[in-house]
């Protein structure tokens, strides 16, 4: 339970093995390619190897996608293909021009539809306009004085559009309203006419003419070009077909080579990053230490010829950060481990958090929200919506497992939907026990920081720093001073021990509080230094301890909200029973009585639970990350299967690839 060991591994070999061992990396998803200039430090070696950015394989595939897109079909999902030595990207790139091609007229005469078609379209919706006003196209043309510009504008834009033609020489009519375009008739002088079309343009109006709107009535010019339009998309329609049909004559062909070309791509995606001399190619990335022996056991029988090397990474790598941090843990802890990537991920050589989430994450959640029913239903829900696909899974399994603990508190409390009567507490009751449920609130409290500190010292421990271990501050004198404080306090409000426990206590908590200010201050004046900096980094480290003194109260003091609200939850499930019998004395009051409980119970489990939830975040990072986790990792980041780049390849085929 923690982070997984990593390895650098590099690659030297004939590029068609190379390729076959990043086909058996891609397929494993546990590989993240390393650029060159991290992976050879010699200058001198990394001149003679050439690096190629760009991958060869992205044009040709993007061009064979546009194919399903013509057809208006979703592009088929690509299979994991043996490397095909004989597709080069070079002989990829002939292939599909030699495909695409035979779809470069079809492809152009789409375009040309859709723009015919969108004019078409635009000049019936302005021939409806003026025919319910009674008017002719020629009326328009004919005006000497006005100028008319037809056109769609966003509803955003058309509210400032509105704006600003108020103070201008121009007439704005609001002709219909499609989906989220305002289609517009705009008057203007002839004087005006550059300073409209300036306003309109940044405005984004999308303008169409007027020109060759038929002759005649409005109605019968609307007449035309609805009879064009029709033409126009009896022709699209038959275009699309006609693609269709080509994809259904070729479509294994055309699946078979998309899924040889996005292999190709995907395994190139690794390659890239490496280097490359004549017919030798490197390769270096992370990956998991536990994936190098059967790696290296599927290399030697399918890349003979390829010398691979796996190194630890070095003490500069871990300090800079640069090694990617993978957890690995037991299934129920797993899920806890999206509550440490809310806040960060461990840096590498770092413990990681994930099980102590799990136990205190349910521990104050727990605590704070017991009750037996109302844990029952939170877990309920949680599963339902899980299942749903509402809820994400991680988060769907913290919910249920924090539940089911609200469960066992409920029976320590003796609650059950809010009531306190129905069974016996095998603990206390929150509502009658107040004093002893803030009492173990507080020792709940000081347990889990001082594990927290505990935890801390282990890391200073990690990184062999002596000082921190003893003088920081979560360091061993803290830690004494801490729990020394806590038994200062015991002995003054119990009185245990007498006049004299107190006393030793007290002395003992003065003397290591000294001690812990001193020792961050005396090392910055010491002689042999810069007097002025190190006065200044005295003093702010003085006033730093300082306040780490205090934090030791509020961090301790924080933990009454267990107690808090374990006794709001109890409060507001009274008070939903009071409104509930209060109800039950009006006309129909059974009905309305029925309808506050189940209402005034959810929202306890919705509204409450929330809260609840929040409140326990905040303990965990605010109250014990501080005491031991630093935190700032970076995620492995392997190279998918699939291609996150759907908007990029529309936008390419929107400009015309296939042209």
């Amino acid at each position: 339970m923690a982070l997984m060991k990593m390895k650098t591994l590099s690659l030297v070999g004939p590029l068609e093995e190379i390729e076959w061992a990043a086909r058996h990396l891609l397929l494993r998803g546990t590989f993240q390619p390393l650029p060159l200039g991290m992976c050879v430090e010699d200058a001198g070696l990394r001149s003679g190897l050439t690096t190629v950015r760009e991958n060869p394989y992205d044009e040709p595939l993007e061009k064979l996608e546009s194919v399903w897109d013509l057809a208006g079909r979703e592009i088929p999902e690509a299979r994991p293909l043996a490397v095909d030595a004989d597709l080069t990207p070079e002989r990829a790139q002939a292939m599909v021009d030699q495909i695409v091609r035979k779809l470069t007229r079809w492809h152009r005469r789409s375009q040309e539809l859709a723009e015919s078609t969108d004019q078409l379209e635009a000049g019936c919706l302005f021939l409806e306009a003026l025919a319910r006003l009674k008017r002719k196209p020629s009326e328009l043309a004919r005006a000497r004085h006005l100028v008319a510009l037809f056109g769609r504008v966003d509803d955003e834009n058309w509210s400032r559009l509105r704006d600003s033609s108020r103070d201008a020489p121009m007439l704005v009519l609001n002709l219909a309203l499609r989906g989220k375009q305002r289609w517009l008739l705009i008057l203007t002088v002839p004087a005006y006419l550059e300073g409209a079309k300036r306003l309109l343009d940044s405005l984004l109006f999308k303008a169409y003419s007027l020109d060759d709107l038929p002759q005649g009535s409005a109605a019968e010019a609307l007449a035309t070009l609805k009879k064009k339009l029709a033409h126009r998309q009896r022709a699209a329609e038959g275009l699309r077909r006609a693609v269709q049909d080509y994809l259904d004559s070729h479509g294994e062909e055309l699946e078979a080579l998309h899924s040889r070309l996005h292999s190709g791509q995907r395994i190139w995606e690794i390659c890239r990053e490496g280097g490359q001399m004549g017919r030798l190619h490197l390769v270096s990335g992370w990956i998991p230490a536990d994936e190098v022996p059967q790696l290296k056991d599927t290399l030697a029988e399918g890349a003979p010829r390829t010398v691979l090397v796996v190194d630890d990474p070095d003490a500069e790598q871990v300090r800079r950060g640069l090694v990617p941090s993978v957890l690995k843990n037991l299934p129920l802890v797993r899920a806890f481990q999206d509550i440490v990537g809310l806040y960060s991920l461990p840096a590498y050589g770092e413990s990681d958090p994930s099980f102590v989430v799990a136990v205190t994450f349910c521990l104050f959640f727990g605590f704070m929200f017991g009750d037996v029913g109302h844990g029952a239903l939170l877990s309920l829900g949680a599963w339902w919506l899980t299942r749903k696909g509402t809820l994400p899974r991680g988060l769907g399994a913290v919910v249920q497992l924090a539940g089911a603990v609200s469960i066992l508190f409920g029976f320590l409390y003796g609650s059950v939907m809010g009531r306190e009567d129905l069974m016996e507490p095998l603990w206390l009751s929150p509502m009658h026990d107040t004093s002893a449920l803030i009492a173990a609130s507080l020792v709940t409290g000081v347990c889990c920081l001082s594990i927290a500190m505990i935890l801390g010292l282990q890391e200073s421990w990690k990184r062999r720093d002596g000082f921190d271990f003893l003088f920081g501050d979560k360091g061993l004198v803290g830690l004494a001073l801490y729990w020394s404080a806590v038994l200062l306090g015991v002995f003054g409000l119990t009185g245990i021990g007498g006049d004299r426990a107190f006393s030793v206590a007290m002395t003992t908590t003065v003397l290591l509080a000294l001690i812990f200010l001193l020792a961050g201050i005396v090392p910055r004046l010491l002689p042999g230094r810069d007097k002025e900096k190190d006065k200044g980094s005295a003093a702010v480290e003085g006033f730093s301890r300082f306040h780490h003194l205090f934090s030791f109260l509020s961090n301790t003091a924080s933990f009454v909200r267990l107690a808090a609200f374990a006794l709001n939850h109890a409060g507001l499930s009274m008070a939903v029973f009071l409104l509930a019998d209060q109800a039950s004395a009006l006309p129909g009051g059974f009905v309305l009585e029925v309808i506050l409980l189940v209402f005034g119970h959810a929202l306890i489990v919705l509204l409450e639970g929330l809260i609840v939830f929040i409140q326990t975040l905040r303990l965990e990072y605010y109250e014990l990350f501080g005491k031991f986790f630093r935190g700032g990792g970076r995620p492995l980041r392997p190279v998918p299967w699939g291609r996150a780049s759907a908007l990029y390849r529309y936008e390419k085929i929107k400009k015309g690839v296939l042209s």
